[in-house]
């Protein structure tokens, strides 16, 4: 096949946008496209640039000259190929270019088949003419036109659609090879036959032949047609002139357009299956234009608001009115948030107003579906599902869970106060008491200690947001000053604190803040005896699954005997019980203060989990 450069075609017409379109369809053929918006300018173009391969001239222009004229201006200083585009079919306007060579008459959006067709035809028959003129000339002339015959040919046969010219008998004069190929002939074997009888019907031209129309009405007709084959053709008529604007026959071009008619029917198909998807699951389906501000909807859509598809704008204002005014906001910033990338889809939940007036809560669910050439979105599809009832099921719930919540708080209360009301008997018990038994008070006042403990604990789980475990440091923190507060000398004691922060079970919260409670105890009671000041350490840590407990004192030392098993108070007997529930281990070590041979520390250590 003979490669040629790229050609490049002047485009002549005074509207720029049109212009625009025009030139970037061309451009889409292979060709250069230099565009002008007055005759004057073209004449100027086309006479001082050599590289104008052909022209396509609008007729009504906005200048002074008019595209005829124009025309005729550029031909009287160069030979040049001039196709009229225009949206004219009037006689006065066919008349008014039937002077002109010229090498076509396309009328404007016809489809970009027909004006690449007609490009191609007006080279074709411009290079004919100029061999023809050639071979008039001389051998030369004859050898040059054999040549540029060739060409043609080489041309015609490389286009992948069928191309014939026919007589007004509808007798084939020529055609490429694409169209012999198409019903298993040679171009030679098809010359001097009716066309219809290699694609149709045998005896008789097509229903509708847009050929024999374009003889009829000597203008360019096209339809589709299917042939007994079963395959599926877009076919056109382009009537072919003289000089003298006499018929001298019409180009057939046929465009096999089968699989592209499948596509759009497997499309519609699709479409329709969609349809029938929405309609089974009663969704709103809702398709927004950004780029006329279109919005199409389908039944169910204006049905969830009470209204007929017929009594809403098809525009994004109305979606805005219906939407309650405190939702509006929200719902705008989702879909601009997702047309500007920053969110993978569209997804808000919403009030709408509905046709009586009440509103109904929509879960409003889209995606851009597709962009322009820029990559801007220029069009966005979604559902609508009416969720009125799980809305107002889920305010419900809420409700319940607050009442709920408001049950539960009583209760704590209840239980709180009931917990200081057997803390303050215990307390007047222990008043009662002290100056008859020194040993029943003080064990009064050891059961209110661990009374205490326990209501801090509780309280800490209530406050929690997870009542199996809490904060081993905000709940020992404040129980370790609750209790020494609770004895007469708390005013010479200093407590130094180094606690780490873990979750802990709250059954194991529970025993430890009974065991640190007696140990405090004994402290508070024992360790500081005749001393002017002391010092309580407590310390926790929690490593590799393992939590170890220190409380020391700087203190006068203990006589009970190291192994708690053997001890005589109930205070250190509930302690050994309680760290073997927790599974641990404790020892006490003597020595622990700043003087030498005083003070008494206590370690305990168990598994977290």
């Amino acid at each position: 096949m003979i490669e040629s450069a790229r050609k490049t075609i002047l485009l002549v017409e005074d509207e720029i946008i049109i212009a625009t379109a025009e030139s970037m369809t061309i451009e889409s053929f292979g060709y250069d496209v230099v565009a002008v918006h007055d005759g004057e300018t073209a004449v100027d173009m086309a006479s001082g640039d050599g590289k104008i391969d052909l022209i396509l001239m609008d007729i009504d222009l906005g200048g002074v000259i008019d595209g005829p004229e124009a025309a005729r201006r550029i031909l009287e200083k160069r030979n040049v190929p001039i196709v009229f585009l225009t949206s004219h079919t009037e006689r006065e306007y066919v008349d008014r270019v039937k002077e002109i060579t010229r090498y076509g008459y396309v009328m404007k959006n016809s489809g970009d088949f027909v004006l690449r067709s007609s490009i191609e035809m007006a080279f074709e028959l411009f290079e004919s003419k100029m061999q023809e003129k050639k071979k008039n000339e001389g051998p030369k002339a004859s050898e040059e036109l054999q040549a540029s015959e060739a060409q043609k040919n080489a041309i015609l046969n490389g286009i992948t659609t069928n191309i014939a010219f026919v007589d007004s008998e509808l007798k084939i004069i020529w055609a490429n090879k694409t169209a012999a190929r198409s019903v298993n002939k040679s171009p030679e074997e098809m010359k001097g036959h009716a066309c219809y009888k290699f694609w149709a019907d045998p005896a008789k031209p097509c229903p509708n032949c847009p050929t024999l129309k374009a003889f009829q009405t000597k203008k360019t007709e096209q339809t589709i047609m299917r042939t007994p084959d079963g395959r599926i053709w877009e076919e056109k008529g382009e009537p072919v002139f003289d000089s003298d604007g006499n018929l001298i026959g019409v180009v057939e071009i046929a465009a096999d357009i089968t699989e592209r008619v499948r596509t759009e029917e497997a499309l519609k198909q699709s479409e329709q299956r969609l349809q029938f998807v929405l309609q089974g699951s009663r969704l709103g389906f809702w398709d927004w234009n950004l780029e006329t501000n279109e919005v199409s909807r389908n039944e169910r859509w204006a049905e969830m608001l009470g209204y007929r598809l017929d009594d809403i704008e098809f525009s994004v204002k109305q979606w805005d009115d219906f939407i309650h005014p405190d939702d509006r906001e929200m719902a705008m910033k989702s879909i601009n948030d997702h047309i500007e990338g920053r969110t993978p889809i569209h997804m808000a939940e919403y009030r709408m107003r509905t046709k009586d007036g009440r509103y109904k809560w929509i879960l409003d669910q889209a995606m851009a579906v597709s962009v322009d050439k820029n990559g801007k979105v220029n069009r966005m599809s979604g559902t609508h599902t009416d969720i009125t009832a799980s809305k107002l099921a889920e305010e419900k719930i809420k409700a319940l869970l607050a009442e709920k919540e408001l049950m539960l708080k009583e209760v704590h209360h209840r239980v709180k106060n009931n917990m200081n009301t057997v803390a303050s008997l215990l307390a007047l018990q222990e008043e009662l008491v002290k100056d008859e038994s020194a040993v029943a008070a003080a064990a009064l006042k050891d059961s209110r200690n661990r009374v205490t403990s326990m209501k801090v604990l509780y309280d800490k789980l209530y406050r929690s947001d997870d009542f199996k475990e809490t904060s081993f440091r905000e709940y020992i923190s404040p129980l370790v000053e609750e209790i020494v507060n609770n004895f007469p000398n708390r005013a010479i004691v200093k407590i130094e604190k180094n606690i780490d922060d873990f979750m802990i079970d709250a059954k194991k919260l529970s025993s430890l803040g009974i065991i640190i409670n007696e140990l405090l105890t004994n402290i508070m009671k024992y360790a500081f005896t005749g001393r002017k000041s002391g010092l309580i350490s407590i310390s926790a840590s929690l490593a590799d699954n393992n939590v170890r407990i220190s409380v020391c004192d700087d203190g006068i030392g203990m006589l009970e005997p190291a192994d708690f098993s053997r001890a005589e108070g109930f205070g250190l007997q509930l302690v050994e019980m309680l760290t073997r529930q927790l599974g641990g281990s404790i020892k006490r070590e003597s020595g622990t203060g700043s003087e030498n041979g005083s003070g008494t520390g206590f370690t305990l250590e168990f598994g977290l989990y």
